[in-house]
């Protein structure tokens, strides 16, 4: 089945706070925890929309992406793949999230570990992210031996 790309961005704020989003998604019934993310518009470069997705719900910006990794969501039904980045953000002015429905959180990194080991952080896809952000280095290994 043929579904459309997506993207995921791993933000960091200059207080080295990482972005997340609050949503309810009627697939699970439930408010999930979430990076910003959403579908790559046809047409469009994943790194354009990826800062786009930023922008629209959280607000902020990024002058740089890192392309951390492509990801095949589900190779035993999907065609499609999520681009993941990291951002070093910036908060625009006066620029509220576009999305309606979406609360926009921080979290320290150690604390959004936290929140995977409790299960409060629990999108398979994001989870992945994650360690393709660690897999790159922007988290020091040494610092998990304390969770």
């Amino acid at each position: 089945m043929r579904l459309d790309d997506y993207v995921t961005v791993i933000a960091r704020t200059p207080e080295d706070r990482i972005l997340l989003v609050r949503q309810f998604r009627a697939a699970v019934k439930r408010e999930t925890l979430e990076f910003p993310s959403g579908h790559v518009d046809e047409g469009e470069d994943p790194a354009a929309a990826a800062l786009r997705e930023l922008q629209e719900e959280t607000g902020y910006t990024a002058d740089r992406l890192e392309f951390l990794g492509m990801l095949s969501p589900d190779t035993g039904r999907l065609s499609n793949r999520m681009w993941c980045y990291y951002a070093e953000v910036r908060k625009m002015p006066q620029a509220p999230p576009k999305e309606d429905g979406l609360e926009v959180l921080d979290c320290t990194p150690m604390e959004l570990i936290e929140f995977v080991r409790n299960a409060r952080f629990d999108h398979a896809l994001n989870i992945a992210a994650l360690f393709l952000c660690v897999a790159r280095g922007h988290w020091n290994m040494a610092s998990f031996s304390s969770i």
